[in-house]
Formats: C-alpha cells, sequence, structure tokens
C-alpha cells in the first residue's frame, strides 16, 4: 500500500500526464514478460473511470485487483466494487494504528458499512445534528431501521444527557442497568412506543413500575412472578387491588392459599389516610404479646372495635376502650355484655359474701310473721329484686345465687326451728296420752268397782 501511494506521489510530482500515462497497458512494474504490478485506467467517459493497482503472480500471471481509486476520491481496497456514494471501501481484515477522524458538519453523519456477499451486515453511524448541540454513536444490524442501538449525547444548558439505547425485542447486560435525571425504562410491543409495554422510573420523587398501553393511553394490570401461568405471583390491578397468587383480587389485599406473616415484632398496619394518620388498624406483637386495636394517629388515641363476620351495628363482637366486651351490643356497659342466649357447661363465679352468715348466733332471723308481712308490703321475699328491677337491671348471677342460698338456709332454720316445736308439742301430747290412759285404766277401776258395789246392793235387797 505505501509503495502504490509512493508511486503515485512521484508520478504527480513530476507532472506526467495521466490520459497518456495509463492507456492501454497502463504501467508494468517489473521485467517486461514477468512484472509484478500494474496500474492501469478502467472505464470510460468522463463520470465512470477509475485508476486501477492490480498484482501479477502465479503460473498464469493471473493479476488480481488490489486498490480501486474512482473519479469521485473514492478509495477500494481488496477488489471490492465501490458504490458512488462510499469514499472507502475494504474487502477483508483492516488493522489501523492510530485515529480514524470524521469530520462531520452539522447534521451529517459519517457510516462505516460491514458488507456480505449479498447486502450489508452492520453499520456504525456517527452522527451530528442540532448545530453541534448533540451526537450519536449508532450500530444498526442489516438495513432495518429498528434493529439497532445508540449511545446519544446532549449538551443542554441544565448539563449533560446520555442515553443508552436498545430496541427490538431485548438488553442483555452483565452489571447494572442504570437511569440518572429522571429517566425511564421502557419496552413497548410494537414501534413508535405504541403497544403495550413496561415503564420503570421516577414520577415526583416515587419510583414506579407500571404496564401502560401508548395505543389506547390506559394503564394495564401486571404481574410479578418467578413461576409462569394465571394466578402466580402478585398481581396488580388497575382498581388498586393486590393479589398473591390471584389474578382477580376484589379486596386491597387477596391472598390465596397462604398465609400472611410478619416477623421481628413487626406490625400489619392500615390507615384511612396517607402518611400514618387518621383511623386505622394495627395488628402485631408489643412486649411478647400479640395485640389488634384501632388507633387514631392524628389525635393519638385508641378508638372501639368490632370483629364481625356480618355487617351493620350490634353484629359479632365489640371491644370497647373501656374494657367492656359486647357480642351483637355496640354499647356494652359490663365487662361482657351478651344480647342474645349464652350456653356453657360451666360458669364459674366468684363471691366473697357467701352467706354462711345465716348459721351464726348473730343472725337476725325475720320472723314468718314478719316474712308475711313483708311480702303483703312488697309482693317479694326480702332481699330478692322485685320482678321490674330484674326486667330493668337484669340480675348478678353471683349475688342471686347467694341470695337464693340465703333464702334457702333461712328456710333450714325455719323448718329445724319447726321441727323442733313439733317434737315438743309430740312429747306433750305422749304426755297427755299416757295421762289419758291412766286416767282411763282409772276409770275402769272405778266402773268395776261401782259395778261390784251395785251387784252387792242387789243382792241385799233380795
Amino acid at each position: 500500500m505505501k509503495r502504490i501511494l509512493l508511486i503515485i506521489f512521484l508520478f504527480i510530482s513530476l507532472g506526467i500526464e495521466a490520459q497518456q500515462l495509463f492507456s492501454g497497458a497502463g504501467i508494468k512494474i517489473g521485467s517486461e514478460n514477468t512484472y509484478n504490478w500494474r496500474i492501469y485506467r478502467s472505464g470510460s467517459g468522463s463520470t465512470n473511470q477509475s485508476l486501477l493497482f492490480a498484482s501479477v503472480g502465479g503460473t498464469a500471471n493471473a493479476e488480481t485487483i488490489r486498490a480501486r481509486f474512482t473519479h469521485w476520491g473514492g478509495l477500494s481496497l481488496g477488489g471490492v466494487n465501490i458504490n458512488s456514494t462510499d469514499l472507502l471501501s475494504v474487502n477483508g481484515n483492516t488493522r489501523i494504528a492510530g485515529n480514524i477522524n470524521l469530520p462531520l458538519l452539522s447534521n451529517q453523519s459519517g457510516v462505516i458499512s460491514l458488507k456480505g456477499e449479498a447486502s450489508d451486515i452492520a453499520h456504525i453511524l456517527a452522527e451530528q445534528y442540532g448545530s453541534g448541540s448533540g451526537s450519536r454513536l449508532k450500530f444498526q444490524i442489516g438495513d432495518d431501521m429498528d434493529d439497532y442501538f445508540s449511545f446519544v449525547h446532549n449538551h443542554h444548558s441544565s448539563g449533560v444527557k446520555e442515553i443508552f439505547k436498545f430496541t427490538r425485542d431485548k438488553a442483555d447486560l452483565d452489571g447494572d442497568l442504570q437511569s440518572s435525571k429522571m429517566g425511564h425504562f421502557k419496552g413497548w410491543t410494537s414501534g413508535g412506543l405504541t403497544g403495550l409495554g413496561l415503564d420503570m422510573g421516577i414520577v415526583n420523587g416515587i419510583g414506579h413500575v407500571l404496564t401502560y398501553d401508548r395505543t389506547n393511553a390506559q394503564y394495564h394490570d401486571m404481574r410479578i412472578t418467578a413461576r409462569g401461568g394465571a394466578n402466580k405471583g402478585l398481581y396488580l390491578s388497575t382498581n388498586g387491588n393486590i393479589g398473591f397468587d390471584d389474578d382477580t383480587p376484589e379486596a386491597k389485599l387477596t391472598v390465596q392459599g397462604g398465609d400472611i406473616q410478619t416477623s421481628h415484632m413487626g406490625h400489619f398496619k392500615g390507615w384511612t389516610s396517607g402518611g400514618l394518620t387518621g383511623l386505622g388498624l394495627d395488628m402485631g406483637i408489643v412486649n411478647g404479646i400479640g395485640h389488634v386495636l384501632t388507633y387514631d394517629r392524628t389525635n393519638a388515641q385508641y378508638h372501639d372495635m368490632r370483629i364481625t363476620a356480618r355487617g351493620g351495628v350490634n353484629k359479632g363482637i365489640y371491644i370497647s376502650t373501656n374494657g367492656n366486651f359486647g357480642i351483637d351490643d355496640d354499647s356494652p356497659d359490663h365487662k361482657l355484655s351478651v344480647n342474645g342466649m349464652v350456653r356453657s357447661k360451666e360458669v364459674m363465679c366468684d363471691n366473697d359474701n357467701w352467706p354462711d352468715y345465716v348459721f351464726t348466733d348473730s343472725y337476725e332471723l325475720r320472723s314468718l310473721d314478719e316474712v308475711s308481712a313483708f311480702i303483703k308490703a312488697n309482693g317479694h321475699l326480702p332481699n330478692i329484686p322485685s320482678a321490674q328491677e330484674v326486667a330493668s337491671n337484669g340480675i348478678k348471677l353471683s349475688e342471686m345465687s347467694a341470695s337464693l342460698l340465703e333464702k334457702v338456709e333461712e328456710l333450714t332454720l325455719y323448718t329445724i326451728s319447726q321441727e323442733e316445736q313439733i317434737k315438743d308439742q309430740n312429747e306433750k301430747l305422749a304426755s297427755q296420752n299416757q295421762q289419758i290412759t291412766t286416767q282411763q285404766d282409772a276409770l275402769k277401776k272405778q266402773e268395776a268397782l261401782i259395778q261390784t258395789l251395785i251387784e252387792r246392793i242387789e243382792n241385799l235387797e233380795k
């Protein structure tokens, strides 16, 4: 190559006229019959001529075109033809020790093309646009304008913007993929940013990943999964619902066939307002004890809560902040208020005033006359609530059991007293019966004596 350029330089410097020098057989370098190089002109007319450099070798002295200079200033190396728009065309490997400079004006480009036998294989495009304000290095596969990736470098008054762009199917990276200055990673099913695609980026300082249909300008549901098929992984619906292994979540959070677990004293929390404000539900562990509570973060106070499988008021278990529980009762005024029947095998009640005091000597037992008078005046037993009181206030099970036992023990005392009176009366009656028997025996004796006297009188009269 250096030898060819040197020869051209010598010819030009000597002022030899190329029209005469390269006509016919051209210039042969070497002996007359065994020359090694030939330089000659090819083509006709004023717009289709080339200067060819051919090497000669082999037994038949076959010529091989090594270089071609065109009339428009193009250079072809390796015998390949050159297009009228190209300045350099190389057939074979090229090694360059130094820089390749493509001086470009505004909105112009330079292209390095890698060609095959029938068509272009790839292009490397260096482009400058916008009066020198930006540049791009583009790597294109074949002649398909949508099959490429490129580096874009823009200069702006606010800073420098660098973009690494991929098109077609995907981008495979061995490392991190980073976007700065609110840049987004986007991929669409169709060209021209149309069709359904995935968009990852920052909006208002908040990271987002979304599925968006640019053709119809609407958002779509999306799934994040490590498994294929429906109902697999995390499903995000456009209505704001989230499903785990559920592609049709009907609630804000739907978990299909699995547990929800939090560790390290984590809590499940939900609030009616943003920023952990408003009224919310908090489930977690405090001091080793699980709790579920309703808390108002805005006003820093606890609220009542209901656990129910039915809608509406007075349905389910109601827990008040005063510690009262209501079953189907939203205003419990006792520790446990049940609006309905309670069924239990056992009920354990505490009572510190069990009525054994009835059997003490100091207990003043009312007389039956006093009891009778109280009943006539009040319509119920002493120390027992009336029907009206029970209807209004109910009864306290422990107190009522003690009161009833008090009455039973009083009845026991009355029964014992009556038994003693009956026993005393029976003893008196037995004594009286004995006396009657004795009197009857005496009377019989008197009657027998009288009968004897009568008989004696009768005999004397005879």
